[in-house]
């Protein structure tokens, strides 16, 4: 996209919220976010007099697209966890959101009240669109197409096996995949209730205000509906994304969340999903010559363990309760 559309785009996007004579002192871009969408950082002038600090986000992929319907369509003004919405508006494949800026910075993994507050701010994102899935839904997939998206996370371990060698190439045996085949953690797992997920949390997509841990999400690309354990399927063990604070994080969550399970449940879940994450990547993602590749079965091997690593965990839980 050129810059002369992007202007045009968000410029009609203002005269939408605020009406002709807008004022547009400050356009500047944020770096490092793509071609085919763009961010800008705006300082305006409203015909009223009101001098505003605005985020506006334009492109023509479908995570623009999404975010430019979630956030009237379904979030609403009010949806505290995220930037306050000011207008969206679609011209010939373009799509352009305006929110209000966030005072605040990156989450820091490294300090544990930030980790805390970031996994606390999750729960109420899960609450507050647990009540807006049907419209949400219709936003994502449209209003006659069915949700495909892990709706039997079992599947992503059955497709396992349909790619040839992978048991032999990578040491995983049926016996590692048992227990994610066992009824009673389906039952945990499947019978979890849907909600909206962010899709992406990562330290980075969260902005929080340092003096009042103050947390919101932004990115909403990939936004979807599934169960809430999901939302954290890339987090298990410590030493990742938010290191030794994780559990922590996932204490807070759990006792800010509105689940109704017991914490060991919780974690039965998340674990089953951290695992079926990394089952549904090589299930598409591998191809016979990968596997020929002893270099690159070698390099992922620590991706393999995630599988391991998550089946011990649960039949560890299981076998003590």
């Amino acid at each position: 996209m050129d810059d002369a559309l992007i202007e045009k785009r968000i410029a009609a996007t203002l005269e939408k919220a605020f009406g002709q004579g807008v004022q547009i002192q400050v356009c500047a871009e944020v770096p490092g976010v793509g071609t085919e969408r763009k961010v800008h950082k705006l300082s305006i002038a409203t015909p009223a007099g009101d001098n505003l600090k605005l985020f506006a986000k334009t492109g023509t992929d479908s995570q623009v697209r999404i975010e430019a319907a979630l956030y009237p369509s379904a979030f609403g003004s009010d949806f505290s966890v995220a930037p306050r919405f000011i207008a969206a508006t679609e011209d010939n494949g373009v799509h352009c959101l305006i929110t209000e800026e966030v005072v605040g910075e990156p989450v820091d993994a490294s300090n544990q009240d930030h980790v805390v507050a970031a996994f606390r701010a999750l729960a109420e994102l899960h609450r507050l669109g647990r009540p807006h899935v049907g419209t949400i839904v219709d936003i994502i997939h449209g209003p006659t197409t069915r949700v495909a998206h892990f709706t039997n996370p079992r599947d992503m371990f059955d497709r396992i096996f349909m790619i040839w060698g992978l048991a032999t190439a990578f040491g995983i045996t049926r016996d590692d995949l048992a227990i994610f085949y066992d009824q009673r953690v389906l039952d945990l797992v499947l019978n979890e209730e849907w909600t909206f997920v962010h899709g992406d949390f990562d330290p980075n997509n969260l902005l929080i205000n340092p003096d009042t841990l103050d947390v919101r999400f932004i990115d909403f690309g990939f936004g979807e509906v599934r169960a809430a354990s999901s939302d954290l399927m890339y987090e298990f063990n410590y030493g990742k994304v938010f290191g030794d604070h994780l559990h922590a994080g996932l204490r807070a969550y759990w006792e800010a969340s509105d689940q109704g399970v017991s914490f060991e449940t919780f974690r039965i879940r998340q674990a089953y999903w951290h695992a079926s994450y990394y089952a549904d990547v090589y299930s598409w993602k591998l191809r016979k010559e990968h596997l020929e590749d002893e270099d690159y079965c070698r390099g992922q091997a620590a991706w393999l363990e995630c599988i391991r690593t998550g089946s011990r965990y649960i039949a560890e839980q299981i076998a003590a309760s």
